[in-house]
């Protein structure tokens, strides 16, 4: 079922692929269609299926994860509803929320500050428990919209510039794996008929969802860092965990980005996510097999490695130190990014270092070395 679903729409893309702009994709449905005069919503709704099918397609054969998928999806929505800005939100069932993927708009702004706050009472959350698309003419007029802003605002991350907002679920196994924010800065300044056109696609980009999800080795719905692409620090502790009462030697290197902060300050959140993607693939690269990769801290990727050998770790360290000698190149829609990372590498081994999980980090500083 899943396989000729991601067949159909391989074939669908290839035919349609050049089509897929928004000038172009009204121009050709204009032709197509003769004197029928489809309306705008028909035409709307065409162009963002397109869109839909393209960015499955993309995801696939570049192997990236779902919140890229989602990416494509909703900076064709940005385009043909000529909205201001979006954002994209994953929602953990019973852990803490994510944005994985947001406008450039976003991108130099906290939003690790408001999203405890809008997944305890804001419009994302509204739609994660209704499983519907919510709009939203006027954000003022709705209280806890009012209250998240004060927050924030006091604070000093000024964020919310949203005055009109529209919002949609992504629905996996039956549940709200993701909500889509669309944003304007002036109050009702979209139309009736682009919330009934995004009540249609909701399922469409539902359906592509899920069949990347099947498809993809990303712990998504367990414990995920979306900046690096990478399970999390739950994930981490529960294998340690599993190895250690297992009985049987590992190791751990543990590779820090001191000065992954400072690209963020500089460059903003999208420029800090592709680098740490980057390290993550040069990371898998430079070691044998597939390595288990887990998120630590938000500037740490921790390698968990099946040896217990002193001179085979140092090895890991010196080839990995190798490979951070290199500028990274992150390319953005102005101009390419040139960044050069600082890092200090660092490993333990268990139980000759210790026999506590928790303890091997320690150990681990103590070997570090840097570029």
């Amino acid at each position: 079922m899943i396989f000729a679903f991601v067949i159909s729409i391989l074939v669908i893309v290839a035919l349609l692929k050049p089509y897929v702009h928004w000038r172009r994709t009204r121009s050709l449905i204009s032709r197509v269609s003769g004197d029928l005069d489809p309306s705008e919503a028909t035409i709307t709704l065409m162009f963002l299926r397109m869109k839909v099918y393209e960015s499955f397609y993309e995801t696939a054969v570049n192997r990236e994860g779902v919140e890229e998928f989602l990416r494509g999806v909703v900076e064709g929505i940005k385009e043909a509803l000529r909205a201001d800005a979006w954002s994209v939100i994953l929602t953990h069932e019973d852990g803490k929320w994510y944005f994985a993927a947001w406008d450039d708009f976003y991108d130099k702004k906290d939003l690790d500050k408001i999203i405890p706050h809008i997944q305890e009472s804001g419009g994302a959350r509204q739609v994660f428990e209704k499983k519907a698309v919510l709009d939203i003419p006027n954000t003022l007029k709705r209280r806890f919209w009012r209250d998240i802003t004060e927050l924030v605002e006091k604070r000093g991350s000024r964020v919310f510039e949203t005055r009109s907002w529209i919002g949609i679920p992504v629905v996996s196994e039956d549940r709200v794996v993701s909500v889509i924010s669309i944003d304007w800065f002036k109050p009702r300044a979209y139309k009736k008929w682009m919330v009934d056109v995004l009540k249609v696609l909701s399922s469409d980009i539902s359906r592509a969802f899920q069949a990347i999800r099947e498809v993809s080795d990303i712990m998504l719905f367990e414990d995920y860092d979306p900046i690096s692409g990478l399970p999390g620090e739950k994930a981490l502790t529960r294998d340690l965990e599993k190895l250690r009462s297992s009985g049987v030697g590992f190791s751990i290197v543990v590779v820090k980005m001191a000065n992954i902060r400072k690209v963020w300050k500089l460059y903003g959140q999208s420029v800090r996510g592709k680098v740490m993607k980057s390290v993550a693939r040069k990371l898998k690269r430079s070691l044998e097999g597939r390595p288990r990769m887990y998120s630590k801290s938000g500037d740490e990727i921790v390698v968990i490695l099946e040896t217990v050998s002193h001179q085979f770790l140092v090895s890991v360290q010196r080839k990995i130190l190798g490979e951070f000698l290199r500028v990274f190149r992150v390319d953005t829609d102005e101009k390419p990014v040139f960044v050069r990372l600082s890092v200090r590498i660092g490993y333990a081994i268990y139980p000759e270092d210790t026999d506590e999980v928790q303890k091997l980090f320690e150990v681990a500083k103590t070997r570090e070395i840097s570029n």
